[in-house]
């Protein structure tokens, strides 16, 4: 559960970075407050950390996979933590097959590589 993170050394990310500003405000919401052990920029050196024993951290499921049997579980949380990406394009141009081709990809390869923790919402390719 979200509040049983207050009870460990809390790896977390930095605060510039949009995981973190998504986990604080996902505390904020359940009341709890987190008190970072460490920080760090990256999502795959906090899970290295967590693979130490050092503590635990929230991940972005997809690098997360990554460490699933190297001395990380992955547990999910009792509340979502959305992250939204996009593709960017010029502000005149239409979004090339190409580049829809390769988002439904990328789409696809979040889904297998993020397990059952990784849901698509919203408007998908277009």
């Amino acid at each position: 559960a979200f509040a049983e993170i207050e009870e460990h050394r809390f790896i977390a990310l930095r605060s510039s970075t949009l995981m973190r500003a998504q986990i604080d405000l996902a505390a904020a919401k359940a009341g709890i407050t987190l008190r970072p052990w460490a920080e760090t920029s990256s999502g795959a050196t906090a899970l290295n950390l967590v693979a130490r024993g050092l503590g635990v951290t929230i991940a972005d499921p997809v690098i997360a996979s990554a460490f699933a049997g190297k001395g990380v579980a992955l547990r999910r949380l009792d509340t979502v933590i959305a992250l939204t990406y996009g593709f960017l394009v010029k502000p005149d141009q239409a979004a090339l097959p190409e580049a829809l081709a390769f988002q439904s990809v990328c789409e696809d390869l979040a889904l297998a590589a993020g397990g059952g923790f990784v849901r698509l919402t919203g408007e998908g390719p277009g």
